[in-house]
């Protein structure tokens, strides 16, 4: 019986577990905690107790004794207790980190989340799900698991699906913080305090109303709305070399192709041209040499106009002349050719004749601008590959960690947008010749035209036939900043698949691309997003596709939008009159006076509405905004990981530099793109 007793006792100090301090810090973000907060700590060999923390402010430390071991922790669970006189009230605050020593180990956790009642936070080690077992495998699918309930499809036919849910009902971590909210109202009130100041009403219904766009500064126009608003870089009507610079160097810059035979409907002769071509070169050795450049608006041809409103869908045909001068020699406002109904315009028409026809090209611009080059390419179809990693990689996969900086805040501005621009009574429709219903069918001619293999930078070069445009500076800058993405991104993803069988393994990955193809993109045949992913060269294409549309490309089309689109003498998203050869009427190019011009533009109501939204679309949210490369909410923890990321900043500060040395176009500063489609 003593030998039993003894045995029994020396068995239970040897499973004892060890006992020892447990040092917890909490740093916390954007909004610190009013209410009583809690953790709880799960380690491969059990949880700890429910620890309570004290009132949260910038970094807290609390110190645990005599915790049990835990094991390796894997992850904590933090939450956030009722107040006390107000169920109802629940004071969420925002986690950027937390670090835990026990037992001797440092366990970090990256967060970056607003705690609610109950939140969980994984160890900060990156890994895939064949490699995890135990505890580590379980947390990981009930993290996607509590996800997919929270991130529900909304499926739309003919258009990308979205969240299901409106901004006020959206996931917390999604919602704009209120520094970010503080920015967006803040460009709001700058336009809206310019024009209340300038007593801006409806009952204005002359704009312009002067003697001549050649007698008149056209700054002047603009007095009774620039006043505590910067004036647009282009104003007025602008010559033929700065119309053909708008059209490679403004946000429109994605419209312009290059071509080598002339479209049978575009009928184009040596006599429209003659006065343009180098010195004995034909029609077709120019063609060949690439001098010859078009914007075609046929994805406009037919849409549904708002009552008094008038579109067209012009061809505008541009040269590059021996000076290297970008210039518009011949436009036909309307698809089908006609000598008598659609003549082509070039500028030996005359100068009212030719600026009206230049005109109509910059409506068209705007009216396909906003859905087929910004709203639709780098928002609309960026939303499902954010909703699909929110419903099947968890915190911890490499994969989810590279992409999650680059949806900051996408999911909140697409609901907005969704109802306050491009809704019914939206401002977008507000402001446009054309009708909703017109709008909506833009949206679906445009989804259709769409593929996710042209997305990347080499596909939208390549597609479009610029490699030999000279000042297309989005080809020259955008082939640097894509080399160092493709490059970051190989870095970081052959750290964790090391095998072709790790990307066949990884089933959480096959999961995310099944679900955006199928889900995301049900409605469309042909939108090229891999269904599988076959290989690490695939998964490389597709990540470093994602990070350039919704960091580079957002960032090109969308903050000169101002600049472009804020001049409504020349770039009016509404005309009031009819457009030359408007339902086959007859054409006489002489006949064209200034008053032809004036007749179409909007009342000072619109056009201030059009400068309000240009306006706010283009403005930086300084509070807000994380610029490519930065990444101040890191998710990594991995020091090969981490590497890659200076290396990644290194050669974007180099890129720069080159920029900054080569031309003064600053579309593509790497320093001012911003890293999500956040506005």
């Amino acid at each position: 019986n003593l030998s039993n007793s003894i045995s029994m006792s020396l068995k239970k100090k040897k499973n004892k577990k060890k006992e020892g301090n447990c040092i917890i810090v909490l740093e916390t973000g954007k909004q610190m905690a009013t209410n009583a907060t809690w953790l709880i700590m799960f380690g491969t060999l059990g949880k700890s107790t429910k620890i309570m923390l004290p009132k949260i402010s910038r970094k807290v430390i609390t110190v645990v004794k005599n915790t049990p071991s835990l094991g390796d922790i894997v992850y904590i669970q933090l939450g956030v207790f009722r107040d006390s006189q107000d169920k109802s009230q629940l004071h969420e605050w925002f986690l950027n980190s937390a670090t835990i020593t026990l037992d001797g180990h440092q366990y970090d956790f990256p967060a970056y989340i607003w705690v609610q009642e109950l939140s969980e936070v994984h160890e900060g080690r990156s890994s895939l799900i064949h490699h995890d077992f135990g505890l580590s495998r379980f947390q990981r699918t009930d993290e996607v698991e509590r996800r997919r309930g929270e991130y529900q499809w909304q499926y739309q036919t003919e258009m990308p699906s979205h969240l299901k849910l409106p901004y006020a009902h959206i996931p917390v971590q999604e919602r704009w913080s209120k520094n970010k909210k503080n920015d967006y109202v803040g460009a709001q009130n700058d336009v809206r305090n310019a024009l209340i100041r300038e007593k801006v009403t409806a009952t204005t219904t002359s704009f312009f109303k002067f003697s001549s766009f050649r007698e008149t500064d056209a700054l002047d126009i603009y007095n009774t709305i620039y006043t505590s608003i910067k004036v647009p870089e282009n104003v007025g009507i602008p010559n033929d070399y700065a119309f053909g610079k708008m059209n490679i160097q403004g946000s429109s810059l994605m419209m312009i192709k290059g071509i080598t035979q002339f479209p049978e409907n575009f009928p184009i002769s040596f006599e429209h041209v003659q006065g343009f071509l180098r010195s004995g070169h034909s029609l077709e050795e120019e063609l060949e040499d690439h001098r010859f450049y078009i914007c075609d608006y046929s994805i406009l041809d037919g849409l549904e106009t708002q009552e008094g409103r008038y579109g067209c869908a012009p061809l505008c045909l541009f040269y590059l002349d021996e000076l290297v001068q970008f210039l518009p020699v011949a436009i036909q406002l309307h698809q089908e050719p006609n000598p008598h109904c659609n003549p082509i315009f070039t500028p030996s028409d005359g100068e009212d004749a030719w600026n009206l026809a230049k005109i109509w090209v910059q409506n068209a611009m705007i009216s396909a601008f906003q859905i087929q080059s910004h709203l639709l390419p780098t928002h609309l179809v960026v939303e499902p590959i954010a909703i699909a990693m929110n419903r099947t990689l968890p915190s911890c996969h490499p994969v989810y960690k590279l992409l999650h900086p680059h949806f900051k805040y996408l999911i909140a501005i697409n609901s907005i947008g969704r109802k306050s621009l491009v809704s019914e009574n939206g401002i977008i429709i507000q402001t446009s010749s054309y009708s909703f219903e017109g709008m909506m069918e833009l949206m679906n001619r445009s989804y259709k035209q769409w593929n996710f293999s042209n997305t990347s930078f080499t596909g939208l070069v390549g597609s479009r036939n610029v490699e030999h445009l000279p000042e297309y500076y989005y080809k020259d800058d955008g082939n640097l900043i894509w080399g160092a993405i493709l490059k970051f991104v190989q870095g970081i993803l052959s750290i964790y698949y090391t095998s072709e069988n790790d990307i066949h393994s990884d089933e959480e990955l096959q999961n995310f691309a099944r679900e955006v193809a199928t889900v995301g993109y049900f409605d469309h045949p042909n939108h090229g997003f891999p269904e599988v992913i076959d290989s690490l060269e695939t998964l490389i294409d597709v990540v470093s596709t994602v990070v350039w549309t919704a960091s580079v490309q957002h960032s090109t089309v969308n903050f000169g939008q101002y600049d472009t689109f804020g001049n409504i003498p020349f770039c009016s998203a509404s005309m009031f009159s009819e457009p030359p050869g408007h339902n086959g009427a007859k054409v006489d190019k002489t006949s064209f006076t200034y008053d032809h011009i004036i007749n179409c533009l909007p009342n000072k109501e619109i056009s201030s509405q059009q400068v309000a939204i240009m306006y706010v679309l283009s403005s930086y949210s300084d509070a807000e905004d994380v610029y490519l490369g930065d990444y101040d909410e890191m998710l990594f923890t991995e020091h090969e990981a981490l590497a890659c990321f200076e290396q990644f900043r290194d050669d974007l500060r180099i890129i720069e530099d080159t920029i900054n040395e080569r031309n003064d176009w600053t579309k593509m500063i790497p320093s001012k793109i911003p890293s999500s489609p956040a506005i």
